[in-house]
């Protein structure tokens, strides 16, 4: 696997920190959507583990995700 490719491989977990491309996909979102999204306050910020590594903890994208499907639940 090279280091970019954040896919589990056959028989293991899910990855804990999802890179910007990784996380679009994962959403079928485009790159510049998550960057307005963050920017605007409608998006867990990312974590910043150096000056060019940027990364998003799983479990605050299913968190959003989750109160994302309530608030559509709750209006329906």
């Amino acid at each position: 696997m090279n280091r970019k490719d954040t896919r589990p491989s056959a028989g293991t977990e899910e990855p804990r920190l999802l890179r910007k491309l990784a996380l679009a996909r994962y959403l079928g979102v485009s790159t510049k959507w998550l960057d307005r999204q963050v920017a605007a306050g409608q998006f867990p910020k990312p974590i910043h583990l150096s000056r060019v590594t940027v990364v998003w903890r799983r479990e605050d994208i299913e968190a959003w995700l989750a109160a994302k499907a309530a608030a559509r639940d709750a209006a329906a």
